[in-house]
């Protein structure tokens, strides 16, 4: 590892835009850790984060237009407004494609108790 100090002056020594740019990327991977997003509070934060699909455990890429997410929300039974708690689903592009989306949001909500087993 090179001093910062000479660096300074091996960059004004060198004509090549590579051993720069080497240098450079040397003292920005010892500085920080650019493979973590996550801010100062140490909260994880990233732009995108993929989602899986629930009935087949298939990562949604972003490009799947065809995927959906449908959160089920709890009820209370007296008053019939909604709690604050959910259950979320992800269905990805090929099982709705299959024609099969139905059958794995019941099955999934048959599993999780939201829907009676004899449904």
């Amino acid at each position: 590892s090179i001093p910062k100090i000479s660096r300074v002056s091996l960059i004004q020594n060198i004509d090549s835009p590579f051993l720069i740019s080497r240098i450079f990327e040397d003292s920005l991977l010892q500085e920080k850790n650019l493979n973590k997003m996550e801010n100062d509070a140490g909260e994880f934060v990233d732009l995108y984060c993929p989602r899986k699909c629930s009935a087949s455990n298939r990562i949604i890429h972003a490009k799947d237009h065809a995927s959906i997410q449908i959160n089920l929300v709890d009820v209370d039974e007296t008053t019939g407004r909604m709690l604050d708690t959910s259950k979320t689903y992800a269905i990805c592009g090929e099982i709705r494609r299959m024609g099969e989306s139905d059958d794995c949001i019941a099955r999934l909500a048959k599993k999780d108790g939201v829907l009676s087993r004899n449904y």
